[in-house]
């Protein structure tokens, strides 16, 4: 909704504790063509690191498992296909 922070977004994620996100980046706001008028799209990005190995891909995929589901249930959000 065109009502929720980013800062508020950022801070969900945040609570959910990831040890491995290093860095969030937006790289798009959209609000328009294609949108629902009470709707807006961000682009986000996502850097996972750890130190002593190389992430998978797999674990990368429960990390944003979490972030995702923690968004839905506070947020509604939907992911754009």
């Amino acid at each position: 909704d065109v009502s929720i922070t980013y800062d508020s977004i950022l801070k969900t994620i945040e609570k959910n504790n990831v040890h491995s996100l290093k860095k969030i980046l937006l790289f798009d706001l959209y609000v328009g063509k294609n949108i629902p008028e009470d709707k807006k799209s961000l682009g986000m990005g996502f850097i996972f690191q750890e130190k002593n190995k190389t992430l998978t891909h797999d674990e990368v995929d429960v990390f944003m498992n979490s972030i995702i589901d923690k968004l839905q249930k506070k947020f509604n959000i939907q992911l754009r296909k």
